[in-house]
């Protein structure tokens, strides 16, 4: 009786493991912006916004996963981020976090087509919107004293899936 116990309990040990894993759908954006035209110390122009999101796709786009999802903020989804721009870097463990927003809208493969990610933080804001207008624009505080900036030159996104830990 005891190793029927035993058996019992691996098997449905094994049964939450591969539930658990199988709904993590854990997809990672990464960003490379156009590079900055417009600039001010301390940044430069050819300086350029990167970084990327970890998303779970499950909780965003429950069974379809990250395909064709429609334009809402996902950020309660978002399960880590970075994005760093000259000095700046701005991530899910920054000093003054206060905003953090991640807007997107993707197609039927899960690539993204349109998005605005807006995170405001001590070390300054980092803007990257392709919904309503075509820019790129790093500060080095929220009130957007000095800057650095593209328009009119949309970045790239790549997407690759994430191993879940």
């Amino acid at each position: 009786m005891p190793s029927a116990v035993l058996g019992l309990g691996a098997a449905v040990f094994g049964l939450v493991l591969t539930t658990a894993a199988a709904a993590a759908d854990l997809k990672r954006y990464s960003y490379q912006g156009a590079p900055f035209t417009d600039a001010m110390a301390p940044f430069a122009a050819g300086q350029s916004i990167t970084g990327h999101f970890i998303i779970d796709c499950a909780v965003a786009g429950g069974a379809s996963g990250c395909r064709k999802l429609p334009r809402g903020d996902y950020r309660d989804a978002v399960t880590a981020f970075r994005f760093t721009a000259g000095g700046i870097t701005i991530d899910q463990h920054s000093a003054g976090l206060r905003e953090r927003s991640f807007v997107m809208v993707t197609d039927a493969n899960g690539a993204l087509r349109f998005w605005q990610v807006d995170l405001v933080a001590a070390a300054g804001l980092i803007l990257s919107d392709h919904i309503s207008s075509v820019e790129d624009i790093v500060c080095l505080s929220a009130a957007c004293e000095r800057q650095a900036s593209n328009f009119e030159t949309p970045g790239l996104w790549e997407v690759d899936a994430v191993n879940p830990p």
